[in-house]
């Protein structure tokens, strides 16, 4: 769901951002070969995120994740952000998310690029498919992880654009 498309709609009414066939066809591909998949990562929204691809029936069970990457193209909003990947040579698995922010609105000729938080560290779990299942349960129930999701999200912009509307994009 384009949930900034859809909370700006007049009349209410649910923008997806990929078209359904594309969006059944990903998720089919990443169920299937949820066992081959060591790591997912995606762009486009320009924020720092997340998704968890979850099984079809209940007992709902997360099957992958993958995160969304910040931009360094600050065209929403947002701060410029990269991150920087730590993950096991054997394994493959990645083992911390380094997340760096330039502050655009820094006083001074010139801002620099600023450590904004490792994943592992902040949240206490690590960048896996159980750990973002965890963090997505954590985010309602616990005022400073909620908090840290909400000034991440936007790459520390102040005041966070999702602030508000958190819930919706939870």
């Amino acid at each position: 769901v384009d949930v900034f498309a859809t909370l700006h709609r007049n009349p209410p009414e649910v923008v997806m951002q990929w078209r359904e066939p594309a969006l059944e066809r990903f998720l089919g591909l990443m169920r299937t070969y949820e066992d081959t998949i060591v790591y997912a990562q995606a762009g486009h929204t320009h924020m720092d995120d997340y998704r968890i691809v979850y099984t079809d029936s209940a007992p709902y069970e997360a099957l992958d994740a993958f995160n969304i990457t910040m931009s360094v193209s600050p065209i929403f909003g947002n701060n410029a952000g990269f991150q920087v990947y730590t993950y096991d040579a054997e394994s493959a698995l990645v083992t911390d998310i380094q997340s760096y922010f330039l502050d655009l609105k820094q006083p001074g000729p010139w801002p620099w690029w600023q450590h904004e938080y490792d994943f592992a560290a902040r949240y206490d779990l690590p960048p896996t498919v159980a750990g973002y299942d965890r963090l997505f349960r954590e985010i309602p129930l616990t005022p400073t992880v909620r908090d840290d999701y909400i000034r991440f999200y936007s790459v520390s912009i102040a005041p966070p654009a999702i602030e508000a509307a958190w819930p919706a994009y939870w």
